[in-house]
């Protein structure tokens, strides 16, 4: 039987600036039952030259550039750690993350434990808190469940990398292949349900570096597409379950919000290819937008908007509508049309 208590996976693709802070902070765990795995993306830069110099303390496999979570799938999979933790190669861990989460683990037979963390700014700290608990203790999986789902302001984290999941149970709950936007999501929620103990450490061990380049936005189709792909899959998982069936409304809502709004919300321009094919996406879904439980969460300005436009055919006059409710809408709010990226 393996002796190995914890396995880190790091997914690496061009982060030669970052990576040896991260590995660093892997090879120094207090605890020695670790295996450390790096899966590198095919990366480009002097990432390959930087690992080699950690090959005697890490597990390396190299692969053509297929993705995060492909990446993330390939460690998993040759995990051999009862617990498994996966970190992005720009971040980094306190020394005592594998010790203390493994301890924790194994005095409440958890399948995942779940600490705080960091998120990073240049020099600033801002502490993320994952549920609110007094002590540590198991907590309500039924309740930790309804927060993941409702929203971002239920003080719950849509991330991995400040968890510990029995490995068992993620590599029968991977990561979506070649989804890159709310694919922790997708997982975790996967993960969560297809657990039975869940156990809060009060304590910070991650810390999430955003950086400058580090954004995340809406305003492109891959975006758009990845997370129609997520909400669509996760509520289909629910009704096939019979679990948190009054989370389908909010899900609907996140759906219409990260899928379809962010085009609609653009700087209208029909020459940009991504553009029109986010515009044939929402018009394709239109009914099942104004039908959906989510959509009555929606302000009553785009519930009217969204019903104006199921009438319209021709782009070009959606082109006109939109540029004059957003010029509006932007005066009102004193926020500047964003454009919807190629």
């Amino acid at each position: 039987m393996s002796g190995v208590k914890i396995s880190f996976i790091v997914p690496v693709f061009n982060k030669e600036e970052h990576v040896r802070n991260c590995l660093n902070s892997l090879i120094s765990q207090d605890f020695t039952d670790i295996e450390i795995i790096v899966i590198d993306d095919g990366s480009s830069d002097n990432t390959p030259q930087i690992l080699k110099e950690y090959e005697d303390k890490i597990i390396l496999k190299t692969k053509i550039n297929a993705g995060v979570s492909a990446a993330r799938n390939d460690g998993i999979l040759l995990a051999k750690g009862k617990y498994t933790i996966c970190i992005d190669a720009d971040d980094y861990v306190e020394k005592d993350y594998a010790s203390s989460v493994y301890d924790v683990a194994e005095r409440f037979e958890a399948d995942i434990v779940i600490t705080d963390a960091f998120k990073i700014y240049g020099n600033k700290k801002v502490y993320l808190k994952d549920f609110e608990t007094k002590d540590e203790c198991t907590i309500d999986k039924d309740e930790y469940l309804r927060r993941l789902l409702a929203s971002r302001h239920n003080k719950v984290l849509h991330n991995t990398w400040n968890k510990a999941i029995k490995t068992e149970i993620l590599k029968e709950n991977l990561f979506p292949v070649g989804i890159t936007q709310a694919e922790d999501f997708h997982a975790l929620v996967r993960n969560v349900i297809a657990s039975k103990t869940l156990v809060k450490l009060n304590r910070t061990f991650y810390n999430y570096n955003i950086g400058e380049n580090n954004t995340s936005g809406f305003e492109k189709l891959k975006a758009a597409m990845d997370h129609k792909f997520v909400y669509e899959d996760i509520i289909s998982i629910l009704k096939n379950k019979n679990l948190a069936l009054e989370m389908v409304p909010d899900l609907e809502f996140r759906k219409i919000k990260s899928v379809y709004m962010p085009a609609i919300s653009s700087r209208p321009n029909l020459k940009n290819s991504s553009y029109l094919k986010a515009l044939d996406l929402f018009y394709d879904d239109i009914d099942s937008i104004i039908s959906s439980a989510g959509f009555s969460k929606l302000r009553l300005k785009y519930r009217i908007l969204i019903k104006m436009l199921k009438n319209v055919k021709s782009y070009e006059n959606v082109s006109k509508i939109l540029k004059i409710f957003n010029t509006i809408n932007g005066f009102l709010s004193n926020k500047k049309m964003k454009e919807f990226k190629e």
